[in-house]
């Protein structure tokens, strides 16, 4: 889910084990949430392809237990483009580099 309120990447850390990637091998991290809810989460350096594009880069991705669905944040995403724009009515959002 591409989600402008949310700050990182968060992913749930089932991904990161079909991935391969040792989930607790990374930097332990408190994520603050809706109420103030926080949940363990382990980041780790990531590199991003945006399928049917030329557009890949470097960033971080943080893994946790607690979460199920993927969301793609501000910092480490959106921060990654010139321009990302939503288009509500038809479900959709545009990424310029």
């Amino acid at each position: 889910m591409v989600d402008s309120g949310s700050v990182i990447n968060l992913f749930p850390a089932s991904w990161g084990v079909l991935l391969k990637i040792p989930i607790k091998s990374g930097q332990l991290q408190k994520i603050y949430g809706i109420g103030g809810v926080s949940i363990e989460s382990y980041r780790h350096d990531a590199h991003f392809y945006i399928i049917d594009s030329k557009i890949n880069f470097r960033t971080y991705a943080y893994f946790s237990e607690k979460q199920n669905m993927p969301l793609l944040g501000r910092y480490g995403f959106f921060d990654m483009f010139k321009n990302v724009s939503f288009n509500q009515d038809r479900g959709s959002f545009t990424l310029i580099k």
